[in-house]
């Protein structure tokens, strides 16, 4: 739903039989060559969700997620490798009005079915790049008369509302 609206183009578009008329305004948007109606029992081979909604969309990976380096400032993710805690981190970014994201390229995939699904549409709200030397980033950041600050889940950590952050 979320890939629909951003206005990335679909190659396909599979709708389970009893949600089409749920999803119509959506359905409207896609060429009808590529809208596929599908029986419960299709859709369950299709994917991989527990309880998934009954619309899939195929398509290209968006244009706001590519590889790279220092575009500017950002939030830095290291070694994330699970993607449901992807997904969740991408998701509370965007809540915090987070506008650039860096990966390392060792990261969950950030468009697999599980990080896609639980980022609930964030990944197409801020640009997603994913670098292959992040300390290289860092030290781009720096030179650029950033302070890059970091997170760890222990050791004698400074509280965040200790630090004045700015976010560009």
């Amino acid at each position: 739903e979320e890939y629909i609206q951003s206005g990335e183009s679909v190659k396909e578009l599979f709708v389970r039989e009893d949600v089409v008329e749920k999803y119509m305004s959506l359905i409207e948007k896609v060429d009808d060559d590529s809208i596929f109606v599908v029986t419960s029992e299709v859709y369950e081979k299709l994917s991989e969700e527990k309880s998934p909604q009954g619309i899939l969309t195929i398509g290209n990976i968006p244009k706001n997620i590519r590889e790279g380096s220092y575009e500017g400032g950002g939030i830095v993710l290291e070694s994330v490798r699970d993607s449901g805690n992807m997904g969740t981190i991408l998701r509370s970014a965007a809540a915090f009005s987070a506008k650039r994201i860096y990966l390392s390229s060792d990261c969950a995939d950030v468009c697999s079915q599980k990080t896609v699904r639980a980022a609930m549409g964030a990944i197409f709200k801020m640009d997603i790049i994913i670098c292959e030397d992040i300390s290289e980033l860092f030290k781009s950041h720096s030179e650029n008369g950033k302070t890059p600050y970091g997170a760890m889940p222990y050791g004698d950590a400074i509280e965040i509302d200790t630090i004045k952050l700015t976010v560009d």
